[in-house]
C-alpha cells in the first residue's frame, strides 16, 4: 500500500477517527456483557421449564385444562429456547466484531424522497462516476450524516441510535454503487435521494486502526489488491469489504423473480450467491429464513466448500444439498443410482456416447416428453347414485381435454376436483329424492336427524369410489413411458434395447434416472416441497435439462438465484446461456464481467481458450507467467510441490483431465492426498484430483497435467483454478 493511504489527511481527522473507534469498542464490551447477564438468567429460566415440563407430563392429564396448561409450558419453553438462540446469536455476531467492528464510512446529505409501495423496482437517479478528489463539500442547508458499515449492525449501549450499520441495510448500498455527488439508494417504500460527500475505507485488525484513506467511485483497488493477493481457503470467504458495483447489484436483487447470474471463472459468483443468501434472509426477515431457503450443489466437495460462510455473515447454515440426493426417492427398490461423476467420466472417455445421453439430455427431448404427457388420453367412465348417472363418461372426457400447461396429475386433480362439485350439486337438487331412496334402501327405521349424516356418507362415499376408480384406470408406468417415448423420439430401437437392459440392472444409469424421475412427478407420483421458497443453484451450466425441470417441480412454489458460466461446460449435457434463460424466462439477469481470481499473466493465458466475444476483463495483479515443466513429470511435479510448501504456499492441487489419470498417478505421488470421491473434504494439504472434483474451487499454485485430450473449455477451467501460480506438465512425460 503507498504513502498515501497510510498518511492521515490531517491530525484532526486521525483523532476522530481514533476516538469513534474507542466508542465503538467501549459499546461492544458494554453490550456483551449485558448480553451475557440475560443469556445467564435465560438458561436458568430455560432449565427450570424444562423441568416443569418434564415433571408435568409425568403426571396424568385428568381434565382438558390439564392439556391446556401443559400446551402453554411447552410454548413457553419452545419460546425460551428460541429468545436464547437469537440472543447467542447476537453475542456471536458481536464478539466477531470486536476485532474489526467496521470497514467503510460514508457521509450522505438527505434531500429528497420518493415514496413507491415497491422501493426495489423504483429507479434510481443516473449519476456519472466522479474524478478527482474523493471528497465533495456539504453545502450550508445540508444536515450530514456520517454512516459507518460493518458486517453487523452496532447500537449505542441502552439505546437505538446506530453506530454501525450491517452491510446489507439499503443505506450501505451507496458505499458499494455509488460515486460522490447526487446519490440514491432504494428502501422498502422508495427512493431515498441525496448526496454523497465522502467515502471511506479502513483496515481494522484486533481492535486497532491500522490504515483509513478516502475514495471516490468504487471499493479502491489497491486494498482490493490485498485482499485478492490473499492465500486460498478450503471454505469460500467473505467479501464484504470488497464487494464490487456489479456484484452489489445481483447480491441485492428483489426476491419477486428468480435471478441468473453469468459471470467468466473469478469473477465473484459463489460469493455473490451465498452473500445474496445472507441479504434475502436480511431483507426477508418474515418470509425467508435458513428453514426454506436451500443451497443445491454439484459435489460434496463444492457443498463443504461453501459451508459455515452464512455464521460468518451473521446469519444460521442453510440447508445444502447435492443434487444427485434428490434422484435417490425415485429409484427402484434394492437398485442404486450410479454417481453423476462416473457419468461424467464416462462422457469424458467415450466421445461416441454409445449411450445417448446427449439426446436423452436434449432439449428437444424434454419438449417431447412434456407434449406427449400433456396429450395422453386419459380414461374416464360414468359416475352413479343409487345406479343413476350422474356424470357420463363423455362430460369426464371433455372436462380433461388435453392442456400443454398440466401434467397428468393435475388433470386427474382437476377431474377430481369437478366431479365432487357435480355430485354435490346433485345430492343439493334431488335431496327429498335421494332421501326416500335411503329410506327404501334401509333396513331399520331412519330418525331424521340421522338422515343428514347418512345423506353426507354416501356423498363421500361416491366421490372416494369415484376417485379410486380414476387413479386406478389411469394408473401410469413411468419406466414404460420413458422407453416409449425414447423409442418414438428417437427412432433407435437399439438405443432403447440397451435403456430398458440398463433400467433392469443394479445400477441405473444416471441420464436415465433423470428421466424416470421427471416421469414420476408428472404423473403425480413422488414428494414435492412448496416449503422451500428459495433456491440457489451454483454450477448451474453443468445441470442438465432434466435436472433443472426436475427442481422445479420438485420445488413449484420457489423462487431461483441460478448462478453459471456456460464457458465452464465440461460434459456433452451442460448448458449455454440461451439454455438457461429458457428455463427461467422470466427471470432477471444480471452478468459479472470482471474477474478477479487469478494474477494477470494467468488470466491472460485462460482468456486464449475463450472465442473472442467471450472473452472478459480481469483485475490485473501482478504475478508470474504460467510455468511449463518439462523432464520426467513425477519428478517435476514432485520438486515443484516441495517447491510451493516450504515457500509457505497454503494451498497447491494437481488438476488432471479425469479420474482415471488421479488414480493412475497417485501411487507415485505419495507427497499429495489423491481426491476420488466427490463426497471427500479438502485437507489443509496438497491435493491431487480430476478437473470434474475441482469446479468453483481455487488454489493458491495449480499444476495442469495435459494429456493432449483435453478442449478448449477443459483448458480454460483448469488454469483458472489458480490464483497465484499456474504450471503446466505433459503427462506423456511420465516416467515408465
Amino acid at each position: 500500500m503507498d504513502e498515501r493511504m497510510n498518511e492521515p489527511l490531517h491530525q484532526e481527522q486521525e483523532a476522530e477517527e481514533q476516538r469513534y473507534l474507542a466508542a465503538v469498542l467501549t459499546n461492544l464490551e458494554q453490550t456483551l456483557a449485558e448480553l451475557d447477564q440475560e443469556l445467564s438468567g435465560n438458561r436458568r429460566d430455560l432449565a427450570e421449564a424444562q423441568k416443569q415440563v418434564w415433571e408435568d407430563e409425568t403426571q396424568l392429564i385428568r381434565s382438558f385444562d390439564d392439556v391446556v396448561t401443559l400446551s402453554q409450558i411447552q410454548q413457553e419453553y419452545g419460546t425460551a429456547q428460541a429468545r436464547i438462540y437469537d440472543k447467542l446469536r447476537e453475542r456471536r455476531n458481536l464478539a466477531r466484531a470486536q476485532s474489526s467492528p467496521y470497514f467503510g464510512r460514508i457521509d450522505f446529505a438527505e434531500t429528497d424522497f420518493v415514496e413507491d409501495a415497491d422501493g426495489e423496482q423504483a429507479q434510481l437517479p443516473v449519476q456519472p462516476p466522479t474524478e478527482g478528489e474523493p471528497h465533495v463539500e456539504a453545502g450550508p442547508d445540508d444536515d450530514v450524516e456520517a454512516i459507518y458499515i460493518g458486517p453487523t449492525s452496532i447500537n449505542r449501549h441502552n439505546s437505538r441510535q446506530r453506530l454501525v450499520y450491517d452491510w446489507r441495510t439499503p443505506v450501505a448500498s451507496l458505499f458499494y454503487e455509488q460515486g460522490l455527488g447526487a446519490a440514491a439508494y432504494r428502501c422498502p417504500t422508495g427512493v431515498m435521494k441525496g448526496k454523497l460527500l465522502r467515502k471511506r475505507q479502513y483496515g481494522i485488525e484486533d481492535g486497532k486502526l491500522r490504515y483509513w484513506f478516502d475514495t471516490d467511485t468504487k471499493i479502491n483497488d489497491e486494498l482490493l489488491g490485498i485482499v485478492l493477493a490473499e492465500s486460498a481457503a478450503t471454505h469460500l470467504k467473505t467479501i464484504v469489504k470488497s464487494i464490487q458495483k456489479e456484484q452489489n447489484v445481483a447480491i441485492r436483487t428483489g426476491a419477486a423473480q428468480d435471478l441468473i447470474v453469468f459471470g467468466p471463472a473469478g469473477s465473484g459468483k459463489s460469493s455473490v450467491g451465498m452473500h445474496r443468501c445472507a441479504w434475502l434472509l436480511y431483507h426477508y426477515r418474515d418470509r425467508i429464513t435458513a428453514s426454506n431457503l436451500l443451497v443445491i450443489s454439484s459435489s460434496g466437495i463444492f457443498a463443504d466448500y461453501v459451508s459455515g460462510i452464512l455464521p460468518e455473515l451473521g446469519e444460521r447454515e442453510l440447508r445444502r444439498t447435492v443434487f444427485s440426493s434428490l434422484l435417490q426417492p425415485f429409484l427402484p427398490e434394492g437398485a442404486a443410482l450410479e454417481d453423476r461423476f462416473e457419468q461424467m467420466e464416462w462422457m469424458l472417455t467415450h466421445p461416441d456416447d454409445e449411450r445417448g445421453i446427449r439426446v436423452k439430455s436434449s432439449v428437444g427431448f424434454l419438449d417431447y416428453i412434456r407434449a406427449q404427457m400433456a396429450s395422453l388420453p386419459l380414461a374416464a367412465s360414468d359416475v352413479t347414485v343409487f345406479d343413476e348417472v350422474v356424470c357420463t363418461a363423455g362430460d369426464l372426457q371433455r372436462m380433461i381435454l388435453p392442456d400443454p400447461y398440466s401434467t397428468t396429475a393435475t388433470r386427474i386433480e382437476r377431474l377430481v376436483d369437478a366431479v365432487t362439485e357435480r355430485v354435490g350439486d346433485y345430492f343439493e337438487l334431488h335431496q327429498d329424492e335421494l332421501i326416500r331412496k335411503l329410506r327404501n334402501e334401509s333396513d331399520t327405521v331412519l330418525f331424521d336427524d340421522e338422515i343428514p349424516v347418512l345423506l353426507l356418507k354416501k356423498r363421500n362415499e361416491t366421490v372416494r369410489t369415484m376417485e379410486a376408480r380414476f387413479r386406478e384406470e389411469n394408473r401410469l408406468d413411468a419406466k414404460g413411458l420413458y422407453l416409449r417415448f425414447l423409442l418414438d423420439y428417437t427412432k433407435d430401437e437399439a438405443l432403447a434395447a440397451r435403456t430398458c437392459r440398463a433400467l433392469a440392472s443394479d445400477t441405473i444409469p444416471y441420464e436415465d434416472m433423470l428421466v424416470l424421475a421427471l416421469l414420476h412427478l408428472l404423473i403425480g407420483e413422488g414428494t414435492t416441497f412448496p416449503q422451500i421458497v428459495h433456491i440457489l443453484v451454483d454450477e448451474a451450466q453443468d445441470l442438465s435439462v432434466f435436472s433443472h425441470a426436475l427442481i422445479r417441480a420438485l420445488f413449484p412454489k420457489s423462487r431461483f438465484t441460478i448462478l453459471a458460466d456456460p464457458c465452464q461446460r465440461i460434459s456433452c449435457d451442460g448448458l449455454g446461456e440461451d439454455e438457461l434463460r429458457a428455463l427461467y424466462p422470466k427471470s432477471e439477469v444480471r452478468y459479472l464481467r470482471k474477474s478477479y481470481r487469478s494474477t494477470g499473466p494467468i488470466s491472460a493465458y485462460a482468456q486464449q481458450f475463450l472465442p473472442e466475444p467471450l472473452r472478459y476483463d480481469y483485475f490485473a495483479r501482478e504475478g508470474e507467467e504460467p510455468v511449463r515443466l518439462t523432464g520426467d513429470l513425477v519428478r517435476s511435479i514432485r520438486r515443484t510441490v516441495e517447491k510451493e510448501t516450504s515457500a509457505g504456499c497454503a494451498s497447491v492441487c494437481v488438476l488432471t483431465r479425469t479420474l482415471a489419470e488421479t488414480e493412475r498417478l497417485a501411487p507415485k505421488l505419495p507427497c499429495l492426498v489423491p481426491i476420488t470421491d466427490s463426497n471427500q473434504t479438502l485437507p489443509r494439504k496438497p491435493v491431487l484430483m480430476p478437473l470434474m472434483y475441482a469446479k468453483g474451487l481455487e488454489f493458491d499454485a495449480v499444476i495442469v497435467i495435459d494429456d493432449g485430450k483435453a478442449d478448449e473449455q477443459a483448458r480454460y477451467v483448469m488454469a483458472t483454478r489458480a490464483l497465484h501460480r499456474l504450471y503446466l506438465a505433459d503427462s506423456g512425460e511420465t516416467a515408465q
